[in-house]
């Protein structure tokens, strides 16, 4: 166990992570929806969603039936061997998990000051995310990291396989 790190989730060898409130302006159903895509030529690649569903009050998510949708839509892709969900993390088995992974995906619709950008390039984690100003200010294509189109699970996937040997490791 390293020095800081809370209890580490077991972790699969190959794994990209997305990492944020599970909430659709995050957009984890593109990333879900890709990893459909993707499974079929990286079988051995795995996602982790890191964060949890936001709650206005205690036991009152913001987004009610959302997370259930996410897992009705995993059942449905066939990826329930290759998505994870991780939960809430400290900061220090946050860290811990990026050095181990492969990339960070970060699909949102909309942003403001991205930290998981920075906290990836603390690691030197390369990304994946959606072309946003927030992120266009951050990344540039193809050099810092690859941008996608908003809501584009096939640009996604395509972006990941265009790397999967970078990203993925594989």
């Amino acid at each position: 166990e390293e020095k800081g790190v809370g209890v580490l989730p077991s972790l699969p060898e190959h794994f990209l992570i997305q990492v944020g409130w599970v909430e659709p302006p995050k957009a984890p159903d593109v990333t879900i929806r890709a990893w459909g895509l993707l499974q079929q030529r990286h079988p051995d690649l795995h996602l982790l969603l890191v964060g949890d569903q936001p709650y206005r009050q205690t036991g009152e998510p913001w987004y009610p039936g959302y997370v259930e949708s996410l897992h009705a839509l995993i059942a449905t892709l066939g990826c329930r061997e290759r998505v994870h969900w991780v939960g809430t993390v400290d900061q220090p088995t946050l860290h811990a998990i990026m050095q181990r992974s492969r990339g960070l995906v970060f699909p949102s619709r909309m942003e403001g000051m991205p930290y998981v950008l920075l906290e990836a390039g603390l690691v030197g984690l390369p990304v994946v995310c959606s072309d946003i100003p927030a992120f266009g200010e951050w990344i540039v294509h193809d050099d810092h990291g690859l941008l996608f189109p908003v809501d584009d699970h096939e640009r996604l996937a395509a972006a990941g396989q265009a790397r999967g040997h970078d990203l993925a490791g594989l």
